[in-house]
This record gives C-alpha cells, sequence and structure tokens, in this order.
C-alpha cells in the first residue's frame, strides 16, 4: 500500500510500546510532561538490519536479528536504568508485566523520549505496527500527504507525522537558545574589554607624559607619538587574543559537555570554527585600535613644554 506510493524509496514498520523501568519485581511510576512526549520511556522494535537509522554507538553493538532477549538503550533510557554496563541485565516492564533483558548496547539519540531498542517480536504480546518511517523522493511533504491518504483510504487512522528535517530544526532552535546567550556574553565582554583597555591606555600616556616630551625634543612628530600608541594597543590586544584561543578551545569544550548534558543527557560535539576565529581576532584588534584612538589623540597634542613642566 505505502510501498506504492509515487516518491517512496523505503519503508519499515515500527512498534513502539510505553514501558517503565522496574526494580525487583516492581514498576516504578514514571511522570510525564502533558505533551506525552517530554519524559516518556518506550520499547520500539525495529528490525536489526534498519538503514532508517543511524545512532552513533557509545558502547557494544547495534542488534542482532537473534537478539530477542536484548536491548540497544540511547542515552536518556540507559540514565533512567543507572547506566548499566554493556551485558548487564536490566528490567523493563511493558503493560505492566515485568521482564529481564540484556543490554547489547548503548547509542546517542538526540530529541528522542528514553527508548530501548528490540528487534520484531520481542516483546511478548505486543500489538500490531502502530508507526511507519518511509524514505522520500522529490518533494517530501507532497510524499508525506500522499501517504496520508493512501493510509487513510485503507481504513488506517494517522495520528500524526515528523520528517526529520522538522525534529532537526527543533533540535536546533534547542540549541540556538544557548548560542544566542553566549554569542551577546561574549559581544558583553568584548565591549568590557575594550572599555578596560581605553582606560589602561590612557593611564600608561600620563605615566609617560616626559617621556613623550624627550621623544618630540630628539624629532619625533605628533604622528609617530599616535601610531606608537594604537600599535601598543593592538599589540596588547593580539597578545589577548592568543590567551584568549589558548584558554577558550578546552572552556568552550567544557561549557558544551555541561550544556548538553544538562539538555539532551550527550555532550555537544565540539567543532572550532576557523572563520569564527578569524572573525573574533580582526574584531578583538580593531576594537583595540580604537580603545587607543582618545589616548593617541591626547598623546599626540602634548607639547614639549607640557610634557617637561608635568608632574
Amino acid at each position: 500500500m505505502v510501498r506504492s506510493v509515487p516518491g517512496v524509496t523505503a519503508v519499515e514498520t515500527v512498534t513502539t510500546l510505553p514501558a517503565t523501568p522496574a526494580t525487583g519485581g516492581a514498576v516504578q511510576v514514571q511522570r510525564t510532561y502533558p505533551d506525552g512526549g517530554h519524559g516518556r520511556f518506550v520499547v520500539t522494535e525495529l528490525p536489526a538490519g534498519t538503514t532508517m537509522v543511524d545512532f552513533e554507538l557509545i558502547a557494544g553493538r547495534w542488534l542482532r536479528p537473534d537478539d530477542t532477549t536484548a536491548v540497544v538503550l540511547n542515552q536518556s533510557a540507559a540514565t533512567r536504568l543507572g547506566d548499566p554496563e554493556v551485558g548487564a541485565s536490566v528490567s523493563i516492564a511493558v503493560d505492566g508485566v515485568a521482564a529481564t533483558w540484556r543490554v547489547a548496547g548503548v547509542v546517542a539519540e538526540v530529541g528522542g523520549p528514553a527508548t530501548a531498542y528490540t528487534v520484531p517480536g520481542a516483546v511478548r504480546g505486543t500489538a500490531a505496527a502502530n508507526g511507519i518511517r518511509i524514505r522520500a523522493s522529490g518533494d517530501v511533504q507532497a510524499v508525506t500527504d500522499r501517504v496520508e491518504r493512501a493510509l487513510m483510504a485503507a481504513g488506517v487512522p494517522v495520528a500524526g507525522t515528523m520528517s526529520t528535517t522538522e525534529l532537526r530544526n527543533a533540535l536546533d532552535g534547542h540549541v540556538a537558545i544557548f548560542i544566542a546567550t553566549l554569542i551577546a556574553l561574549a559581544a558583553l565582554m568584548a565591549v568590557v574589554g575594550i572599555l578596560g583597555l581605553a582606560s589602561t591606555m590612557s593611564i600608561a600616556v600620563t605615566e609617560r607624559t616626559r617621556e613623550y616630551g624627550v621623544m618630540q625634543a630628539v624629532g619625533a612628530t605628533p604622528k609617530a607619538i599616535r601610531r606608537l600608541v594604537i600599535t601598543e594597543s593592538v599589540l596588547t590586544g593580539a597578545i589577548g587574543c592568543l590567551i584568549g584561543v589558548a584558554l577558550g578551545v578546552p572552556l568552550s569544550g567544557a561549557v558544551g559537555d555541561v550544556l548538553g548534558e544538562l539538555t539532551f543527557g550527550l555532550p555537544l560535539p565540539g567543532r572550532i570554527s576557523p572563520a569564527g576565529l578569524a572573525v573574533w581576532t580582526v574584531l578583538a584588534v580593531a576594537g583595540a585600535a580604537v580603545a587607543a584612538l582618545g589616548a593617541a589623540r591626547r598623546a599626540g597634542r602634548l607639547t614639549i613644554r607640557e610634557t617637561l613642566n608635568h608632574q
């Protein structure tokens, strides 16, 4: 039925059942958010050789066709079950009936509920498949609409659909909040740094007033003195960039680990952006030059008489 829909290149049936971790034969009571998604614990039956999902293995291996007593846990399910080791036994209840499973592996899954994956028929008394995954070509939304119409025409109700693009956009929206916050903090710290450097250069000009007078006495022009002050500020900014990169890379990794664990139960992958480093370096050096303009202008206006009379 679905395979004959134009644009569908692959179909996979899925059975997802509500479950709860169980300890000592007693089923634990679990709480979920009102949307029925966040906070869930489910058991999902997938074909062992599925090509519809491609999770990153954290430990162990993926399912095999004969794994009727084994499960692969995502990181959320592993946390709910006390982070069992690969090969350990865990107790999971489906429809109030607890069963013991062997952990074959742990995978990283972002955005899904706590899930224990197993092969079809592994859960006793499971109902027929209650979901399908399709791979589409061309206009994904148009193919999805055709699939929905074909299912409804066959008398199969459709509770809802979601494309991987929608899921990815939702996850990106979660991360974008952190990114925007961190960028705002970085910009605020840059402004504070520029103000601090401007104050430092102003103090330096005051302390070196007599030096500038001696330089003018031996032939230095106001332009040369201004250039000297600005160069010193720019070098200070460049050195600050080097220190910032040396400290920022490991600290960024630590922040990504903390935010990822709090949000998704996984550390966020760290990638260094050469373009981003280049942009921030240029902005820092330019900001250092701007910070020194006032002090450089004041140093260039000093006369020999003023510098020698300076106390």
